[in-house]
């Protein structure tokens, strides 16, 4: 890393949580140095004249202490333990502010082919106005409905299309099951399952996560 990009480290999450992480687990640590790294090497050297040949080791001695190696390899300590756990609690609740504002600035149903649901009494002016100016007079209404032609309509051409036909009935079902073959036996996807549909509405019959 370059030295004028250090300063990511420290609005960087995760690096506290190492940080926590590694003081844990190297407290109260002791790493015996095993060769290569025992200097002087040799069949005459003295165990007691020996050191370990990476960080945190002290001279005339074969054992590391775990808390003095990440201080040396990587300057961490474990008095920052309770700190860092206070700056990962502070970054989620700053990440959860910052989400909710912006789902307040930036409504995420904004566009596209996504749905928009109002609270009530709070849809915009332009919308309540669209939906009235789209809904055909009373009289219109009971004109068509009582009329001769009330199944049709005229399109752009002026020729009699017919119109799509309505339909008030409830779809229900009982006791639906469904098996699949798998790995050489066979898999319940559904067992026994009830339901219902409304006219009009688009109804998806699903098994549990992974039947697919």
């Amino acid at each position: 890393m370059h030295p004028w990009l250090k300063w990511l480290i420290w609005i960087n999450p995760v690096q506290y949580a190492f940080e926590g992480l590694m003081a844990n687990e190297f407290h109260n640590f002791d790493i015996k140095c095993e060769p290569p790294y025992v200097v002087p090497a040799g069949p005459n050297a003295s165990p007691s004249h020996q050191s370990c040949a990476f960080q945190g080791s002290t001279p005339d001695s074969l054992v590391v202490s775990g808390s003095d190696y990440i201080k040396a390899a990587f300057t961490y300590s474990r008095s920052h333990l309770w700190r860092n756990l206070g700056i990962i609690i502070a970054w989620f609740l700053f990440f959860v502010f910052l989400t909710m504002l912006g789902m307040e600035i930036q409504k995420p149903n904004g566009g596209g082919s996504s749905v928009t649901v109002f609270k009530r009494g709070e849809a915009p002016k332009a919308v309540e106005e669209a939906i009235k100016s789209s809904r055909p007079p009373a009289d219109l209404e009971s004109a068509e409905k009582d009329g001769p032609d009330s199944g049709m309509h005229d399109d752009r051409s002026g020729k009699k299309v017919e119109d799509i036909a309505k339909n008030t009935s409830i779809f229900t079902w009982q006791n639906v099951s469904y098996t699949i073959p798998y790995k050489g036996g066979q898999r319940k996807l559904l067992q026994n399952v009830n339901g219902y549909v409304k006219p009009g509405r688009l109804t998806a019959l699903m098994g549990a996560s992974g039947a697919g």
